[in-house]
């Protein structure tokens, strides 16, 4: 999985909300959490 080694680089919130929806949902599923990327990164930022 790409995905994993790209988590490494991405704020832990933003980690636990992917692994939330990878236990919780079907990898299709994960696909529309990686979306919010943009806004939480915007979020982070000060």
């Amino acid at each position: 999985m790409h995905l994993a080694s790209e988590l490494e680089s991405f704020p832990y919130p933003f980690k636990e909300v992917v692994y939330r929806y990878s236990n919780n949902s079907t990898p299709l599923d994960l696909s529309n959490s990686v979306e919010i990327t943009p806004h939480y990164k915007e979020e982070i930022k000060p």
